[in-house]
């Protein structure tokens, strides 16, 4: 029960990304923006796949001290890899629309 909502979630995210090129290209696109602009309004429109990599990252960050609970010394350096190559790829692709 208690991972319906983050499974449903992830799995909304998932289909709105992927269809994100075809809706662009229809009529019915800026609807679309719209509706998931929280998804992909922070994001250039060539890094449309950002969101959906952002929510992994955050769902990491949130995961691993649970995951990691009986292993306290790796939680530390688990999270800073994670928080590091979030920082890298970001850094990388230029993908902040105020840049």
């Amino acid at each position: 029960g208690m991972l319906c909502y983050p499974v449903f979630m992830f799995g909304v995210v998932a289909w709105a990304t992927l269809k994100y090129p075809m809706w662009m290209i229809s009529e019915r696109g800026l609807r679309f923006f719209k509706r998931f602009y929280f998804l992909f309004g922070r994001f250039k429109a060539q890094c449309y796949f950002c969101g959906l990599a952002q929510m992994l990252r955050n769902a990491l960050i949130a995961l691993i001290p649970v995951a990691l609970c009986q292993v306290g010394w790796l939680q530390a350096p688990a999270l800073g890899a994670v928080l590091l190559i979030g920082v890298l790829a970001q850094g990388h692709l230029r993908a902040l629309r105020s840049e």
